[in-house]
This record gives structure tokens, sequence and C-alpha cells, in this order.
């Protein structure tokens, strides 16, 4: 009797020591959650719904994609430590509300620093951008690229056509320190308030206006309330998508490469259809809306760029005036600066021509994200990779940055060549908060 019960002891713990040490026949998806401002209707909610829909085709089924958008999961803070925790997988916030963990990432918010989206194409999927997205490493959290809000214009109640006509303009302001100086020194009074309140302040001329990019203006319904569009662009504004490094590491160097792949296309797919979305707001604007679209003429906004001069000197030490100074070299090399605009970020007066400017346009080569007239950047911000190791997301790959995406329809003043355009969406109230 004891060697029968024996028997069924040891036969006992053998299967539970199978059933312990062998993986479930079949395992769930894996799933990741993605946290966002913008809402479902905006290029970047858009954007999205392309990776999960993309994603979870191609994977056949092994990953399961969540989306949190409109800002429901929280702050910036709440954000990164979501990704340090596990609670979340990818996350997507603006370079500005990131900076509170690397200050450097407040770099867009220099006035008049990128002249165009092309010149902001170079800079996000070349060595800068993936040096500053990897300044978030040590939070746990590894760069997968940019979408983008755009350019800033001012949506304005009275008529804004010179730097004069800023004068007493109150106007929105977030609570960025660098955005307040920027409209601080342009000569409006900056207002900060919460996005929620700006549409009754605006309606009840508690403000005379707002600077935001042309999408969100056109999904939060301000041309209903304002009758003037001033094309500033006086600064660009990025949305970093980061992923969690716990998670990255969990997955299969195939599984990396599949995520890489469809997160590349969800950007370029971001970027193109913000930009044709401008052209065609700009349009029906003016043909729907009776709005009067002011754009600045060069000699105007040289001033504009003059009265915004100092700022970079304020912020030298969140900024480095090298990073900084990395991007004008950069920009210039690829000969994006127009001629008869001095190069944006203004540290210091226009050198010299460069010598591409006295070469015919047509003759050009504009370098692209693998071209050696890259500036390169100084040893303390250069991008690092580890030997024999996998490495960090925007580190080391350029993969993750190969998008080729639309140029927008709008003429920038930095640029005189229309680009193609997307059919346009359809605009629904959306319900988000501006970060």
């Amino acid at each position: 009797m004891k060697r029968i019960f024996s028997l069924f002891t040891a036969l006992c713990l053998a299967v539970l020591a199978v059933g312990l040490t062998c993986p479930a026949v079949q395992a769930g998806p894996k799933v990741i959650k993605i946290a966002f401002t913008n809402f479902p209707e905006h290029p970047q909610g858009q954007a999205f719904a392309l990776f999960k829909k993309e994603l979870e085709v191609r994977s056949n089924g092994a990953f399961k994609v969540e989306l949190i958008g409109s800002g429901k999961f929280g702050n910036p803070e709440s954000i990164v430590q979501g990704l340090q925790m596990g609670v979340l997988q990818i996350g997507a916030e603006s370079t500005s509300n990131f900076s509170v963990f690397d200050p450097r990432l407040m770099l867009f918010d220099m006035p008049y620093l990128i002249p165009s989206y092309k010149a902001a194409d170079l800079i996000l999927d070349g060595p800068i951008g993936k040096t500053l997205a990897a300044g978030l490493e040590k939070n746990g959290c590894l760069g997968l690229g940019y979408m983008e809000l755009g350019f800033r214009q001012v949506f304005s109640i009275r008529p804004v056509r010179s730097l004069a006509n800023n004068k007493g303009l109150k106007i929105r302001a977030t609570p960025s320190k660098a955005h307040i100086a920027i409209l601080r020194s342009l000569g409006m009074s900056p207002t900060p308030m919460a996005w929620g309140e700006v549409y009754t302040a605006l309606q009840q001329k508690t403000i005379d206006g707002i600077d935001v990019d042309l999408n969100l203006g056109w999904f939060w319904r301000f041309p209903e309330i304002t009758r003037y569009l001033t094309l500033s662009r006086h600064f660009y504004t990025p949305h970093l998508v980061l992923i969690s490094k716990r998670f990255w590491k969990s997955l299969s160097a195939g599984e990396q490469a599949l995520i890489k792949t469809v997160m590349d296309e969800a950007i370029a797919f971001e970027r193109a259809r913000s930009r044709a979305n401008e052209h065609d707001f700009i349009v029906r604007l003016k043909s729907e809306q009776g709005m009067e679209i002011i754009e600045l003429p060069p000699q105007e906004l040289r001033r504009w760029m003059d009265a915004a001069h100092p700022v970079p000197l304020e912020f030298r030490k969140a900024v480095p005036a090298e990073l900084v100074q990395s991007v004008i070299t950069t920009i210039r090399n690829a000969g994006l600066y127009p001629p008869e605009l001095r190069p944006c970020g203004g540290l210091r007066p226009p050198p010299q021509p460069h010598p591409s400017a006295t070469i015919p346009r047509s003759q050009r080569t504009v370098s692209s994200r693998h071209s050696s007239t890259i500036a390169p950047l100084p040893h303390s911000i250069r991008p690092t990779e580890k030997a024999g190791t996998a490495a960090p997301v925007m580190a080391g790959s350029t993969a993750l940055f190969s998008h080729d995406t639309a140029k927008s329809a709008v003429k920038s003043p930095c640029s005189s060549r229309p680009h193609s355009s997307l059919p346009q969406d359809s605009g629904s109230s959306p319900k988000q908060a501006e970060t």
C-alpha cells in the first residue's frame, strides 16, 4: 500500500512540475496600451488608429492595441510613470511638456528656429532628434519617432498685420516659460489659461486671440469666434512617441522590428495628413468661414524674428547654445534657410552666406537623413551605441526615422514651393484638453 501511495505521490509531483515549467499552449495576445493627447478625429488620433489596425493584422493577432486618447490618461508625468510601471506601453506628448524630464526638449520652443516642414523632418529624423529622444532613456522610455502639431499661428478677434498690431493683444498662453517669453517678445500680453476655458474666453472677448496650430484651431472651431488668422509660424511643435523600455526588452527581435515598421508608417501618415489638412483648412476658412488670412511679407516676418531674437538667450541653461547652433548649421548646410531671411534661432548675427546660396536652386543637392552634410553634433550631445547589444530605438537605428513624409501644401515663409495635399478630414467637436 505504501508503495502504491509513493508511486501516486511521485506521479502527482511530476504532473505539477510539468505544469509549472511548460508554457500555456495558447497564450493570449500581448496588449499595447497607447496614451496620447489629441482626439480620434485629429491626425494624431487617426495615425494611432492606423497603427492599431496594421499591427493587429500583421502580427496575426499576437498584439492587441488599446487606444487612450483625448488626454484621458493624464498629464505628461502620468504618461511617463505609466510607461515606467508597465501600465502603458506607448505614450505621446509634445516636446514642450516632456521637457520637464529633459530641458533640452525646449529646443523646439525656440522662436523661428525651424523654417519649414522640410527642415523639421531633417532635424526630427536625424541625429539631433534621435539624441534628444534618447535623453528620456534614464526615465525608462525609448523614442519611437516624432509626430507633430505643426507651426503655431495666431487666431484673433482683431487683425494682426504687423508687429505693431501685437501691442496690447491679450493672447492665451500655456504655462510654458518659453511660450510666455516668445509671446511677450512679440509685444503681446500672454494670458495663461486652461485649454477648456479658451473658447468661452474668446467668445466673451476676455482674450483677443490664441496661437495654435491649424489642425487644433479647426477642430476646436476657433474660426467660429475669430475673424482673423495670421500665419506667423513663430515656432514648431513636435510630439514625441515613447515606448516603455521594459516592454521593449521583453519583445523578440522580430516583434521589435514589426512595431518599428508599423509606427514609422503611422508617423509618416500623421505628418502628411496634418500638413495636407492645413492647406484644405485655409481654403475653407476663406470660402466657408469668411476669415481674413494674413500672410506676413518677408520684411514684416523679419521684424517678428528680430523681436524674438533674445528669447533663446533666456533659456541657454536649459537649451545649450551649441545645440541650437547645431540645428541652425544643419538646416543651413541643407540649403533650407531662404536667402531673404536670417537663420532662425537668433543666437548671433547671421554669418556670411553659405556657399550653396550662390549655387542655382536647380543645381543644389538637398541633404537627406543619410547625407554627410548634416552638421556633426558636439560631443556632449552625440548619440551613442553600445557594441554587441541591441541599440536603443532612436539612439542607434535610422530605420525608425525612414519616413518620406508628404509636404504641406501651405507655402511657408521660408519656402516658395507648394506641395501635394491629401483629402481633408471632416471635423467633429473634440473633447480633449490641449497640452
